[in-house]
């Protein structure tokens, strides 16, 4: 959406370069205005589907099964990005401290700590504890992307199909119905609580 948003505007800026220079005689996208998207509908699991899938995902029979089960519930008990989750290492957990630290990939500002959850806290031991190497700057996750096991498992348990940003979306419905402030939650997040309404649940 952004880049079709981008597009209007170096169209737009041509055609005013080319008026300026004398290579046109009117802008034609002068008048042509951005359409007003409406939000995607999101038609998430319930925790119990949710659950179901993870399962379905490990299940799968595929060398990398589990680990695309790791990456789909590291993303729905975090929250992250997915490239905030592949950037992760061992020392970004802090045990002791129980506390995340998010690396910084979209923005610098875009670094953060947030708590060890405990479905979150309960994953990361588990996977910590099969792990071969858990060396500081090994990596957390084991795979880049889980899209296609993603699809699979979610026809298999019969849910509306999943994206990696989708289960950003239901981290943060889960925090919601479980009574977080919506500032809060979107700190977790890195974003504004001004963009973090309803239409995100």
């Amino acid at each position: 959406r952004r880049v079709l948003f981008r597009s209007l505007e170096t169209l737009q800026g041509v055609f005013r370069l080319a008026c300026d220079e004398g290579s046109a005689y009117g802008n034609p996208a002068a008048a042509v205005s951005r359409a007003k998207l409406k939000p995607k509908r999101l038609n998430l699991p319930t925790a119990e589907k949710f659950q179901e899938l993870a399962r379905a995902v490990a299940e799968a029979g595929s060398r990398q099964s589990r680990d695309c089960a790791d990456m789909v519930r590291l993303l729905a008990y975090s929250g992250l990005r997915l490239r905030e989750a592949t950037s992760l290492c061992w020392r970004n957990v802090d045990w002791e401290k129980r506390l995340l630290a998010v690396p910084g990939t979209k923005t610098v500002s875009s670094f953060r700590h947030i708590p060890l959850f405990p479905p979150l806290e309960a994953l990361l031991r588990e996977m910590h504890g099969r792990h071969e190497d858990t060396l500081p700057e090994a990596p957390v996750l084991l795979v880049n992307e889980c899209k296609g096991a993603l699809r699979t498992a979610c026809e298999k348990v019969g849910v509306a199909k999943l994206t990696h940003h989708d289960l950003r979306h239901l981290f943060a419905t889960m925090c919601i119905q479980s009574k977080v402030d919506i500032p809060t939650v979107a700190r977790w997040l890195d974003r504004k609580s001004t963009r973090l309404n309803s239409s995100h649940l």
